[in-house]
């Protein structure tokens, strides 16, 4: 890097009024190599960028200049037509970003969390205005304390804690046979316009089927293949005329992890960033081995017929390497 260029690291430049500004995505980070090599660096991915113009422009792409003054800083090192071919090569391959001038300059913790929201193809700004609009409930029907209050606590720093006919209800159960869970997943679907059904206190985190708009539909056929496939729970149900719930099994640091997946999937449904087919599958995650599994369900149609091995009542299927429910 030319000392020309360093001297003009010493003071941020701002841009010109209406102009956007240009920086790299938030998610990655530029290393001057030499004078012509950089070094283009993310969490899960990492380009070399060859060429002087980039090792003199990769300094100054922090977001506080527009392409205006990006020109001005490098008016003794290259022409403003190189200039602009060298960002339009870099934005063509989704390097950088144009940010209106109207917002704000990025702190070193908002460019962390804006780097996590651009990576999955929203911007921090759409995610912010989102997540402020929405407003978030969340319904305990016999679950552990310590998740509720840990995800209401964290939920309130993002959205208002309250129910809203355009907003999310977040339910959480021991048992996804309960009776009265699943009363609270219909009555809250008619309340909300995103309901999040999620199984805590067990062995195995359950998160999903997202609800939509009233339709429970893949809810209910999780619900209902269960019911049919649990015997050993059904004929004590049977034979005593009440459903018998297991007791809630954990450690603190279990109820952390649980209540951080269901509010980043919760976050992700917000910003209509939701996991693939959360619509119609259930996410089980295994807090002792991480494992982690995506069980689509098929509400319309016939069982699956591949003669695979049952789980809990949802039949699992070798081709996908998921489990599917199927309502018939």
């Amino acid at each position: 890097m030319s000392l020309h260029v360093a001297s003009l690291l010493e003071a941020p430049h701002a841009a010109a009024a209406g102009a956007p500004r240009v920086g790299f995505k938030p998610y990655l980070r530029a290393h001057v190599l030499s004078a012509s090599r950089v070094a283009l660096v993310g969490a899960d991915e990492a380009h070399v960028l060859t060429g002087s113009i980039y090792a003199a422009l990769s300094p100054l792409l922090d977001g506080t200049r527009d392409e205006d003054a990006l020109a001005a800083a490098l008016v003794d090192t290259a022409p403003p037509a190189l200039i602009s071919y060298a960002l339009m090569w870099l934005e063509k391959r989704g390097f950088i970003e144009r940010t209106s001038v109207g917002a704000s300059y990025l702190s070193a913790h908002d460019r962390i969390e804006a780097g996590w929201w651009t990576r999955r193809g929203v911007s921090l700004e759409d995610a912010s205005a989102r997540l402020d609009a929405m407003a978030c409930a969340v319904i305990s029907v016999d679950a552990p304390t310590g998740v509720s209050t840990a995800l209401r606590h964290l939920l309130a720093q993002r959205c208002a804690a309250r129910l809203s006919a355009d907003g999310m209800s977040i339910v959480l159960t021991g048992d996804y046979l309960d009776p009265k869970f699943q009363d609270a997943v219909v009555g809250a679907a008619r309340e909300s316009r995103l309901v999040l059904p999620a199984r805590v206190g067990a062995s195995e985190l359950w998160i999903g089927p997202l609800v939509r708009a009233g339709d429970t539909g893949s809810f209910e056929a999780v619900t209902e293949w269960l019911a049919v496939n649990r015997p050993r729970y059904t004929s004590v149900a049977s034979a005593s005329g009440v459903r018998a719930l297991a007791p809630a099994i954990g450690l603190p640091e279990t109820d952390a992890f649980a209540t951080a997946a269901i509010a980043n999937i919760a976050l992700a449904s917000i910003v209509d960033r939701a996991p693939a087919k959360l619509d119609r599958a259930v996410i089980t995650l295994d807090p002792w081995t991480l494992a982690c599994q995506t069980h689509e369900i098929a509400v319309a149609g016939a069982p699956d017929s591949t003669g695979a091995d049952t789980v809990d009542g949802v039949v699992a299927l070798a081709s996908s390497g998921g489990r599917t429910a199927s309502r018939s």
